[in-house]
């Protein structure tokens, strides 16, 4: 319920804290307790925190406290937020306002290495602004954000572009794992604006994103995609405003399968570099 109380973790040279599921399946947990990690230092390789499945499925759990910046305090630290928030149905923002945005402002000043899962199934997610994630390598891995909006059918992916966007002006080397991203977040029409370099399995990234018209998409350097089959299927309003640039090209892929099937607005232009 709520009126929790804090609970503060220090950091110890090479010591990894883990708070993973530590309040997985409370489905009675109305706020999120103040979570405090103190004594971090960025520039080290172990300064890594594991929050994975911190709140997953606390189905009651509402996101309306989430704007203050060190309500989790993870400043200065890399993060791990795998399936933080997985399954938290009710995660929204005051539903009598529906211009207020939750920011995602407890992550500012931090690293975010895998978001995979990290908002799946928040099918009540509408207007969260995610502008404050910064997103990372470690350990020389890419960063991972398979699924991390999956089946978010309200969301509008406010900030999600700036998300790519600013954590690839940071360090243009980062490379970012997109598979499922956001599929079936029919209201998802987030713009990106950089040439972020995709890895991987990039399979069904925008499926039945029905809303997405991929503006900025243009750009992507997709040398390193292996898989790209129903990356945009379904997504009826594609229409990018640039044609796709030869950075597009694809020399690994082996599965496009319904690439752009259903894609009834797009013309097409600039797929040639594909392949």
């Amino acid at each position: 319920g709520s009126g929790l109380g804090a609970a503060t973790f220090t950091w110890i040279e090479n010591v990894l804290i883990g708070a993973d599921e530590i309040f997985g399946a409370c489905r009675n947990l109305l706020e999120t307790p103040k979570l405090h990690f103190t004594a971090f230092d960025l520039n080290s390789p172990s300064a890594l925190i594991n929050l994975r499945g911190t709140y997953t499925d606390c189905t009651k759990l509402t996101m309306t406290d989430m704007n203050t910046k060190h309500k989790i305090d993870v400043a200065g630290a890399r993060v791990h937020c795998m399936g933080m928030f997985n399954g938290c149905i009710s995660l929204t923002g005051p539903t009598d306002d529906p211009t207020y945005q939750n920011t995602i402002r407890w992550l500012a000043d931090s690293l975010v290495n895998n978001a995979s899962m990290m908002f799946r199934g928040c099918k009540e997610m509408v207007n969260t602004d995610c502008s404050y994630i910064v997103l990372a390598e470690y350990a020389n891995q890419p960063v991972n954000v398979s699924m991390m909006f999956y089946e978010c059918a309200k969301f509008k992916g406010n900030g999600v572009g700036n998300m790519f966007e600013e954590s690839f002006a940071r360090d243009r080397s980062t490379r970012f794992q997109t598979y499922n991203m956001a599929a079936h977040c029919v209201a998802f029409d987030s713009r990106f604006g950089s040439a972020i370099k995709l890895y991987g399995d990039c399979s069904k990234m925008f499926y039945n994103c029905y809303a997405f018209i991929g503006e900025g998409i243009a750009h992507w350097v997709m040398a390193e995609v292996t898989a790209s089959s129903g990356m945009f299927n379904g997504c009826r309003s594609l229409k990018p405003s640039e044609s796709l640039m030869p950075s597009w090209k694809m020399p690994l892929v082996l599965k496009a399968n319904g690439m752009f099937s259903g894609c009834t607005l797009y013309d097409g232009v600039g797929t040639q570099y594909i392949f």
